[in-house]
């Protein structure tokens, strides 16, 4: 898998990018709703949201291996929205949120 990544990096920057901006969005999306699973106590939930938090982290990892600062900057801005939508949208139910 990681050179099918390094490959993907490499030969389709496109592609790649696209990958790198949903990667971010997805790991923050998941890192908030570890966040609420462990705040509720709901241990097993919280548990398979932490494996997928490794997971996204080791592409991460490779991203900075590769030294590609546009991907990198391209995951943190995915991140970002992923943070935004997570907080904005999963507060509606209790009635908070912009």
């Amino acid at each position: 898998m990681v050179d099918y990544i390094l490959t993907l990096i490499t030969v389709y920057p496109v592609c790649a990018a696209i990958v790198a901006f949903v990667l971010g969005w997805i790991t923050d999306l998941v890192w908030a709703k570890w966040a609420i699973s462990t705040k509720l106590n709901k241990a097993f939930a919280a548990a398979n949201f932490s494996i997928l938090m490794y997971l996204f982290g080791i592409i991460y990892t490779l991203l900075i291996i590769e030294k590609n600062i546009i991907l990198i900057a391209i995951y943190i801005a995915g991140g970002w929205l992923g943070t935004y939508i997570a907080v904005k949208y999963g507060n509606k139910k209790e009635g908070k949120g912009d």
